[in-house]
């Protein structure tokens, strides 16, 4: 007489191999989805830098006397709405982002006319702290 029908042992085998594809699977699926995170986080980040440096730049050109005089003693600004409010590092985040945007001035002692302005974007996620930097200089250029 012939035995039909399936194992114990091939039944356990095909659900081990069923479980391994599945668990690889998913695994996938949710590194895919947490480099798409960090992708989208790193530029909205890079978004949020540019940004700011724009906006420092009109600062600057729609009147150098103030933009210069809020960078006194090597200035840090907390820049989360882009306005003059807090001359702090920031306390929190921005509304409804996971970010922290700051300004740290440093005014070169030889040129009063130049001020370096080094604007951070930080967060932090499921793979850590991060940090966008970018530095630029700016000049009263219509004054020289």
């Amino acid at each position: 007489m012939k035995n039909k029908g399936q194992s114990i042992f091939e039944i356990v085998l095909a659900v081990g191999f069923i479980s391994i594809v599945l668990f690889a699977l998913v695994s996938l699926m949710v590194q895919t989805q947490r480099n798409t995170s960090s992708s989208k986080n790193r530029a909205d980040g890079s978004r949020l830098v540019q940004e700011a440096s724009e906006w420092l730049r009109s600062e600057r050109d729609a009147d150098w006397g103030a933009f210069y005089g809020r960078t006194a003693g090597n200035a840090t600004w907390c820049l989360n709405n882009l306005n003059w409010t807090s001359s702090t590092a920031c306390a929190g985040n921005m509304t409804d982002k996971p970010f922290r945007r700051e300004v740290n001035f440093t005014r070169d002692g030889a040129d009063p006319n130049t001020v370096r302005a080094d604007v951070l974007v930080r967060w932090s996620d499921s793979q850590g702290n991060h940090e966008i930097r970018a530095a630029t200089h700016f000049t009263n250029w219509r004054g020289r």
